[in-house]
């Protein structure tokens, strides 16, 4: 207990003795007698003037799209008996992804079969008529050749008849009027036989004409014939043509069906892969209802994004931009402007802009959102200041400098900015030292102690 006062008292008479020395002292409290004296100057942090290129860029909020999608929305009506494909099935344009059971056009396929028969029938029957019908025509001017021919030969022995008539009657004519003259110069019995030839051969004559009538009467009927036989092979014809026709008409009503059946199978819209699906085995859909399946090829996206009308000038196909997707932070790239609308949307007075990327390892997924920096202007050699050195008063823009440890303010003019530095036209000059933080707790002519922060 004794030894724990002592202690006690020792400690109140330390403290006392250490009050009296801070009196003494006063503020400088326990400072040495020959330390320096502190300065009581503010700080302010500054950084130089410096010469560099800056380039004004924009930063946009883009959407990441499949180059290539599609959905396939059932052509038929009626119930899925197969599906083919599900989520994340590579396909090819026109694979089939499921089927539709469609009774009714079969129904119909093997009605539309049975009437191109019945027409092939007709058809064919009709041909071998009109074909029938060329050949009794062929044969028709056959028979009105031979007849022809026949004519000219009657004809010919006609002629020769009435020339052996005309003979055979002069020589009767001169016998006659021999005997007549003189019964020493020709006896009876030759003007007998020479009027005997002479009614022979006007009977010949007489004979050979009707045979020249008779074969002339067959020529004109074997043309009637030939005229008969050739309308008839007209109106064969005729007929043949409207089976030929039935037959087309029937074959194109079956050409339709089979088309209407290709329908039934649920076909990929372009290559990809499958995204979606809304359909199950058993499900009754609708011709031109809800699409069934969705496909989109991701081994190419496009990145959209709008433009301000301010800076729509600056988007030009050609432009190379950057972007960056939040679901790849730390993953840059890089693409070309391939296409822009080139007109202003009239509601947000924005212009879309797209950009092609090749996406081979399929990184970029459709609908990723991201964020594109379009660079807008570049200015090689300019002198720049930090933004928050630069104070703006009704248009007229001013800096704080520290020159030879006081506040000096400086009038400047100002040109493009980044969003981070400013290009200063005129006013300072490359090192100036520009204030940066501390400026609103000073006041102009103030000795300062500048402290300096890097340029980075």
């Amino acid at each position: 207990m004794t030894s724990a006062r002592w202690a006690l008292g020792l400690g109140i008479a330390l403290l006392a003795t250490a009050v009296a020395w801070g009196l003494l002292l006063g503020p400088r409290g326990f400072a040495f007698a020959d330390a320096p004296p502190v300065s009581r100057a503010p700080s302010v942090v500054v950084r130089g003037v410096v010469v560099k290129t800056i380039r004004r860029t924009v930063r946009l909020p883009a959407d990441v799209l499949a180059f290539v999608e599609g959905r396939s929305a059932p052509q038929l009506t009626g119930r899925i008996v197969r599906v083919s494909v599900d989520v994340g099935a590579r396909v090819s344009a026109g694979d089939e992804l499921a089927e539709i059971e469609a009774p009714e056009l079969d129904a119909a396929r093997a009605t539309a079969t049975i009437r191109i028969a019945a027409a092939e029938a007709v058809q064919r029957a009709r041909s071998a008529a009109k074909s029938a019908g060329d050949a009794a025509v062929n044969e028709g001017h056959a028979q009105v050749t031979q007849a022809e021919a026949e004519v000219a030969r009657r004809s010919a022995e006609r002629d020769g008849a009435a020339a052996e008539a005309v003979i055979r009657a002069a020589g009767r004519a001169r016998l006659e009027a021999a005997l007549a003259a003189s019964r020493n110069l020709v006896s009876v019995d030759q003007v007998d036989e020479a009027r005997v030839r002479d009614a022979a051969a006007a009977a010949q004559a007489a004979v050979t004409s009707r045979w020249v009538v008779e074969a002339e009467a067959a020529v004109a009927a074997a043309r009637a014939r030939v005229a008969a036989l050739v309308a008839r092979t007209v109106s064969l014809a005729a007929d043949e043509r409207s089976a030929a026709a039935d037959v087309e008409v029937a074959r194109a009503l079956g050409r339709e069906l089979e088309a209407r059946r290709a329908l039934r199978f649920v076909r990929a819209p372009c290559s990809g892969t499958v995204v979606a699906r809304a359909v199950e085995v058993g499900d009754l859909v609708k011709e031109g209802g809800v699409p069934l399946f969705h496909v989109a090829d991701q081994s190419r996206v496009r990145v959209r994004f709008q433009v301000a009308e301010a800076d729509a000038a600056a988007c030009e196909e050609g432009r190379v931009v950057e972007f960056v997707v939040d679901a790849l932070p730390g993953a840059k790239f890089s693409a070309t402007v391939t296409r822009t609308a080139d007109v202003l949307d009239l509601r947000s007075r924005s212009m879309f802009a797209e950009a092609d990327v090749d996406n081979p390892a399929r990184r970029l997924r459709h609908g990723q959102f991201g964020r594109v920096t379009l660079s807008l202007e570049e200015h090689r050699d300019a002198l720049v200041v930090p933004a928050e050195a630069v104070t703006t008063v009704k248009r007229k823009s001013s800096v704080l400098l520290v020159v030879d440890g006081r506040v000096v303010k400086r009038a400047i003019a100002i040109g493009a900015d980044d969003g981070k530095e400013i290009i200063v036209t005129d006013g300072v000059k490359a090192g100036d030292q520009v204030i940066i933080r501390g400026g609103s707790s000073v006041a102009v002519g103030e000795s300062v102690v500048a402290v300096e922060e890097p340029v980075r």
